[in-house]
């Protein structure tokens, strides 16, 4: 998890700094709201402190707490890694950043919204109801490698 949960502060970090380069073109939502990319960076540094407090304490409340961490720090790895592509490509294009100035905030907060909900929030409300299924119903299966091992059929 530490090594996941490194790359996850380098993109968050890769994030903050290439949205400098493209402001006025700037989707994310709090930015727009509040119109000071430094509130984003603190967000993104207590998200981090959050989850590292988890990661240092090592003490998880069940086995759907800490996937749910992992789903963030991954799924979040993900999204930010097309965050940064997003910006880089907006970095190097200045027609496309023009256009992205002249869009409204709802424009971009709907487009945002719309990112966020189809590579984030669906995956992980969907993942997190297979897990919570597969963890109520292991106890009414047998798990047993040697079973297998034993079946001349299995063998390769």
């Amino acid at each position: 998890m530490l090594f996941i949960f490194f790359i996850f502060i380098i993109l968050n970090i890769i994030d903050f700094i290439t949205a400098l380069f493209i402001l006025p073109g700037e989707a994310n939502p709090i930015f727009l709201a509040t119109g000071s990319i430094y509130i984003v960076c603190l967000i993104k540094i207590g998200i981090i402190l959050g989850i590292w407090f988890y990661y240092n304490r090592n003490i998880y409340y069940n086995h759907t707490l800490y996937y749910i961490i992992l789903l963030i720090l991954i799924l979040g790895s993900i999204l930010l890694s097309l965050g940064v592509y997003s910006n880089i490509v907006a970095m190097n294009n200045s027609e496309l950043m023009k256009q992205a100035t002249e869009m409204s905030s709802q424009d971009k907060q709907t487009a945002y919204f719309q990112v966020v909900t189809i590579l984030y929030i669906i995956p992980i409300i969907l993942m997190i109801i297979i897990f919570m299924i597969y963890e109520w119903s292991v106890k009414y299966v047998k798990i047993d490698k040697q079973y297998f091992k034993d079946r001349p059929w299995w063998k390769p």
